[in-house]
């Protein structure tokens, strides 16, 4: 059988295309569907089949034993098989299952052809509604909030207040200079600004000016008078009731001018030449600040207007946008369900199915065996490949540096020592790297006659070998990563140094994970982080552990590491030290860890890097090396930790547990020897 496309529907579903359901292939959901019971039901009572006892089969155990449906790889095909002791009976059920099949598909279309034009024709009227309400919404909102284009309103909104800043500003600096000439012309005229528009009105009033003549006149003939006559004499009585008169006369006219009922000075009414121009010069600018003054204020209101405007409009368009959405989504259900409406008018009276028969089934005459022979060997070679294929895909990703060949032809450099693995009596192996949960590998805790004691001495040996014209003092041991034992390296070969009677001092400067402390058992609640930033007494913060062994340990970890090891206070320190004792050697944190490794290493006469084979990657190393190289650090050589002598068959790095535990032989026993 084959699927084939008939009819469309509704949302872009086709009637008679098998969909997908949830992710899954749609030829299984045929298959299902064939493999249900009403359709097999159905070809049982069309066929009448029945069991040995003359009973009904039932389609539970016919579709779980003797039915068989495949798809066919890489197509819409559905091979059906099924199994009977008669083969006429096989093929029979077979194209009747195909054929109910197909029958079953058209009814199954032809419903939902019906169902949806009825959901189609409910939701039309809904969905035109809808169109002209969001239409109507956004009218409404435009016409509310005068918007029409918002993007266009912006863009005039902004040219629009550049407009007016720019007017602003230069309204501002005319009324800046406007308000300088007044109180320039203010302080020459002598008149205040109410004084000076009255005074100047007076002054050009002809009424004024006479009658303040005539005033100025009569006093002056009183004044005459009173020097000749008595204060009772008629002519200075005459002249005094004259001056009152033109006084009030004068008082009248200057109110009728200036609208105040103030008294006024004969002298405040005669103001000529120079002062009266200065006088007409300020009340003109004083109505010129008057109208600066009041365009500064329309222009700053117009400008808040404006900016409001402008600050509402992102919510206005915003809304405005969400409406012409809605509109688009409607009319967009709207378009949809007419067009699906004609689709659902033309393919509702076709008769058609989701597949069709390419081959009718046919009676077989072959019987398929299957031997569990066959069925053994096939397990077992499936087996075997799957096992060689799990080995291969941990060996491709097991990326670690298994040999120490490898580890010197990653580095390029000199191999100072190795240090082997060691068992304990019970089988365990000792750590070489510190653990507060394991048993520490430390040669203080062995006999000096172990191997493993001989390897750190031969690592100090190869290290004096290469002492040419300046001493190795100061030594920084670091790793490419952590657990690659390197703190238990600085404990071991200090050890070493101290037995052959030299002064070492540790330095743990592993600001961030510090481990000496652990190892010695000392307390770190003061060390190197103290020294450095307090410039306490050293010996008050140095330990002793041997009698030519002290411990500086890493002390209060800071919250900057790296500022502390990279100051001058911390390359004094080294110099100092290395003063003091025959050999300083510094733990520091892993190359690839942290950044102060790199200021530590410049500090030093001398670096050893730690490698230890199963643990190190070799991206790690390639980084290390670049890191290196980078910043131009020859190392002294690496020091090869926890190597496992048989995965080292081409090292040259052997030894005899025999040779090493047999006792040294006397004198005399060597005499009888002999």
């Amino acid at each position: 059988m084959e699927r084939e496309k008939l009819t469309s529907s509704l949302v872009e579903t086709e009637i008679g295309e098998l969909k997908a359901i949830g992710g899954n292939d749609p030829m299984e959901t045929e298959a299902a569907i064939m493999r249900s019971i009403p359709i097999v039901q159905r070809v049982i009572d069309v066929m009448d089949l029945k069991d040995d006892e003359g009973e009904a089969l039932k389609p539970e155990n016919l579709i779980k034993k003797r039915l068989k449906i495949e798809k066919v790889r890489g197509t819409d095909l559905l091979q059906i098989s099924f199994t009977s002791n008669i083969p006429d009976e096989a093929a029979d059920f077979v194209n009747k299952l195909m054929t109910i099949y197909l029958q079953n598909g058209v009814v199954a279309d032809q419903q939902k052809a019906r169902e949806l034009r009825q959901f189609v024709s409910e939701q039309l009227p809904q969905t035109a509604l809808a169109v002209r309400q969001e239409e109507a919404s956004l009218r409404r909102f435009q016409e509310v909030n005068k918007l029409v284009n918002a993007d266009t309103e912006a863009k005039l909104l902004s040219e629009t207040l550049d407009e007016i800043q720019r007017k602003s500003s230069v309204t501002r600096v005319d009324l800046n200079k406007v308000r300088t000439r007044y109180a320039i012309l203010q302080k020459q005229s002598g008149f205040a600004a109410e004084q000076a528009l009255t005074v100047d009105a007076l002054s050009q009033s002809p009424g004024v000016s006479d009658v303040a003549q005539d005033l100025q006149g009569a006093e002056k003939q009183l004044l005459l008078a009173q020097n000749h006559y008595e204060e009772a004499h008629p002519k200075v009585l005459d002249l005094q009731e004259k001056v009152v008169k033109l006084r009030a006369l004068l008082d009248t006219r200057a109110a009728q001018v200036s609208g105040s009922q103030r008294s006024v000075s004969p002298a405040q009414t005669q103001i000529k030449g120079v002062r009266q121009t200065l006088l007409s010069e300020l009340v003109k600018t004083q109505a010129q600040k008057i109208e600066l003054e009041r365009q500064a204020l329309s222009l700053d209101a117009e400008r808040r207007h404006y900016e409001q405007r402008l600050q509402d409009l992102p919510r206005l368009q915003k809304i405005q946008r969400e409406l012409q959405r809605r509109i688009e989504a409607a009319q967009s259900t709207y378009s949809t369900l007419l067009k699906k409406q004609q689709e659902i008018q033309v393919t509702a009276n076709q008769q058609g199915s989701n597949g069709h028969i390419i081959e009718y089934a046919k009676t077989s005459d072959r019987f398929l065996l299957k031997p569990i022979a066959l069925k053994l060997i096939l397990g077992i070679l499936l087996g075997g490949m799957s096992a060689i294929g799990v080995v291969f895909l941990l060996e491709i990703r097991d990326q670690s540096v298994k040999t120490i060949k490898e580890a010197k032809t990653l580095f390029d450099s000199t191999l100072l020592g190795v240090v082997p693995l060691i068992e304990k009596s019970d089988g365990s192996v000792l750590l070489h790297s510190y653990s507060e949960s394991n048993d520490l590998l430390s040669i203080k805790t062995i006999r000096p006659s172990f191997p493993i004691s001989e390897a750190y001495r031969m690592l100090q040996s190869n290290l004096r070998f290469m002492q040419t014209d300046s001493r190795l003092k100061t030594l920084v041991i670091t790793s490419c990563i952590a657990d690659e034992g390197k703190s238990t390296t600085v404990a071991n070969l200090a050890t070493s140094m101290t037995q052959q009677g030299h002064r070492v001092l540790i330095i743990d400067a592993d600001l961030r994970r510090p481990t000496q402390h652990l190892i010695w058992e000392f307390s770190n609640l003061v060390g190197l982080s103290n020294l450095i930033i307090d410039s306490v007494d050293a010996s008050t913060v140095i330990k002793k552990e041997l009698e030519n062994l002290h411990v500086l340990t890493a002390g209060v970890i800071p919250p900057e590491p790296g500022i502390l090891l990279n100051s001058e206070r911390m390359g004094a320190l080294v110099e100092q030290f290395a003063q003091t004792y025959d050999y300083v050697i510094i733990d520091t944190p892993p190359l690839l860890a942290t950044s102060e490794s790199r200021s530590l290493c410049k500090m030093a006469d001398g670096v050893i890097l730690t490698v230890r084979p199963k643990v190190l990657k070799r991206s790690s190393a390639i980084a290390a090396q670049e890191l290196l190289e980078q910043i131009n650090l020859d190392i002294l050589g690496i020091v090869a930790n926890g190597v496992t002598l048989k995965d080292e068959p081409h090292s040259y790095f052997h030894y005899d547990d025999k040779y090493y535990q047999s006792p040294v032989p006397t004198p005399e026993k060597h005499k009888q020897t002999v």
